[in-house]
């Protein structure tokens, strides 16, 4: 069972797929698995994904166009692990970001998920101003994420037991979001992992509200 499992939804991405891949693949952690799970794609992704053939840890999932909720769902009955992290094909992760995140969980057992601030990047990865959030929040996180989300949904890492029990992404929701329901109690614990996500496109689709309240923040300058 591979440490965490990475469920990379996408439809139509086949521009940035190599580049999101290519950044699981340079992760220091190495014990992961890859899900792509493709939401109908009628462009290249599957060739992109080829590409990766030589290491078995990535997975290509085809499925029909339902939306990237449905993708994700399928995504994560397919996972393995118990961790589960999410990642789109237009984002990159920096090397150590699993391996940060991971040893937080397992610091803060009690914790559900663990989120980093996320770095704007613009069509040639070079990094911006713009962060979100501009700072980060941990503990009791739903409060806050009543007001607004914050977590964008690529810098996640959960565990799959709050994931199964809070039932998934909604399928019916116009934009992606998780269900809400409660799984264990605060423990936090402060990491740096950062993530970088592509400006020109807009988070509103993507953001997940996370079933389970505590989470770990991270922090990055």
């Amino acid at each position: 069972m591979p440490a965490v499992s990475i469920v990379l939804a996408t439809h139509d991405d086949a521009r940035w797929l190599d580049g999101a891949i290519a950044s699981v693949r340079r992760q220091t952690l190495a014990d992961w698995e890859l899900l792509v799970a493709d939401d109908g794609s009628s462009d290249g992704t599957r060739s992109v994904v080829a590409r990766h053939a030589d290491d078995g840890r990535v997975r290509y999932l085809p499925g029909p166009h339902l939306e990237r909720a449905a993708a994700r769902n399928r995504g994560l009955a397919a996972a393995q692990s118990e961790l589960i992290a999410f990642l789109d094909a237009d984002d990159r992760w920096q090397p150590a970001k699993l391996e940060r995140q991971v040893a937080a969980l397992a610091a803060a057992p009690e914790a559900a998920l663990c989120y980093t601030i996320a770095r704007f990047v613009d069509a040639d990865d070079t990094a911006l101003e713009l962060r979100k959030p501009p700072r980060a929040i941990e503990g009791e996180v739903f409060p806050a994420l009543m007001r607004g989300n914050f977590i964008i949904l690529a810098s996640v890492v959960a565990r799959r037991r709050c994931l199964v029990e809070a039932g998934g992404f909604d399928e019916t929701l116009p934009v992606t979001a998780a269900r809400t329901g409660t799984c264990g109690s605060a423990s936090p614990a402060a990491i740096r992992s950062p993530w970088w996500t592509r400006s020109s496109r807009s988070t509103a689709g993507t953001a997940a509200t996370p079933a389970p309240t505590p989470c770990c923040a991270a922090a990055w300058p």
